[in-house]
């Protein structure tokens, strides 16, 4: 498996190879996601989703015994969102992701809206008669786990009379 991360060396050596024969005992590596704008974080804390964890790099320190003292596999970088995607049978909704080229990432807000003076609501929303469910736009934020906050939610569009 290969996993998404840079290795910064950050102890000044011109050797490499066996840690042990080349003089890297105590030699320090920063770890990082390759993505610059994805974090680093322990695969255990990323199943409970806890956000405090997420770090923008690690530190490994080469052991006496050409071992490091923390275990890179043990971490995985955040994922991508997928791109936003339109329903073609609602041509009045339109997001402000459209002339990215990259999937959104971790903190990234897609923000869809309606145009023509339609307001945009939830499907189940709409056939509830739910009031005051009308909005001009709704928000989704790219979570760490590579899903957006509101999850899945089918959208439809009223005109506003």
């Amino acid at each position: 498996m290969i996993l998404p991360i840079t290795f910064l060396k950050t102890t000044p050596s011109s050797k490499t190879r066996n840690p042990k024969s080349y003089g890297y005992q105590h030699s320090h590596f920063r770890i990082s996601c390759t993505n610059a704008q994805r974090k680093i974080i322990e695969k255990d804390q990323m199943k409970v989703l806890n956000t405090s964890a997420l770090q923008d790099s690690i530190t490994l320190t080469c052991l006496n015994d050409t071992t490091f003292d923390v275990n890179v596999l043990d971490y995985v970088c955040t994922q991508p969102c997928q791109f936003p995607e339109l329903n073609p049978e609602v041509p009045s909704i339109v997001d402000d992701w459209a002339s990215n080229t990259t999937k959104p990432e971790l903190d990234d807000t897609v923000n869809y809206s309606c145009d023509n003076g339609h307001k945009i609501v939830t499907v189940e929303d709409f056939e509830e008669a739910v009031p005051n469910a009308f909005a001009d736009s709704v928000a989704f934020t790219c979570l760490m786990d590579g899903k957006y906050d509101k999850g899945f939610i089918e959208m439809t569009y009223h005109q506003m009379i």
